[in-house]
């Protein structure tokens, strides 16, 4: 006699999934930190190439006299500060079984939308050409667990510990790439 299910085997073994999540989360912080790298460095080259010029202001001629008028730049979003970890962290950060069960309380389609996502991540990792794609993914990884919830108006303590934990993972990334 033989006996299929709808599921999978993996969803019997709650360990897995903590890992799977734990696998996302990383592979995004991989992904938005090898990003800043990639843009930091860009910014670099430029810049030692006397190419990277930004306009400060626009002169008018008006009859005899010129009229200068500041460019203000667009200062960073907050939800971008937050992606890129660059808020400060209120909180003491979740440890790894605490953060699983964090992403668990946003339910079952939220997890698996990020361990799908994470494993995506996975698959392209070493693809060619795929920046846009990865960072996207890592983008809504991120978002979805993190983002959202710190840029709320009143975040609570959960999501300032979920932050903590991400911010946590940032920095240390960044510690090894510098």
């Amino acid at each position: 006699m033989r006996f299929t299910c709808k599921f999978s085997v993996k969803d019997l073994f709650p360990e897995n999934e903590v890992k799977r999540i734990l696998k996302a989360i990383n592979a995004s912080v991989n992904v938005i930190s090898d990003r800043e790298k990639r843009r930091t460095e860009k910014e670099a080259k430029a810049k030692s190439n006397g190419t990277n010029k930004t306009l400060a202001a626009r002169i008018y001629k008006t009859g005899n006299a010129e009229l200068r008028i500041d460019i203000n730049r667009k200062p960073k979003p907050k939800r971008a500060k937050y992606r890129d970890a660059e808020m400060p962290a209120k909180a003491i950060p979740y440890s790894e079984e605490e953060f699983c069960d964090y992403v668990k309380r946003f339910g079952e389609e939220t997890v698996d939308a990020v361990m799908e996502a994470g494993e995506l991540l996975e698959k392209i990792k070493d693809k060619p050409k795929k920046d846009t794609l990865r960072d996207s993914v890592a983008d809504y990884i991120v978002d979805e667990i993190i983002v959202n919830r710190m840029a709320a108006k009143h975040p609570d303590e959960m999501a300032k510990r979920a932050y903590a934990y991400y911010k946590h993972l940032m920095d240390r990334k960044a510690e090894e790439q510098g």
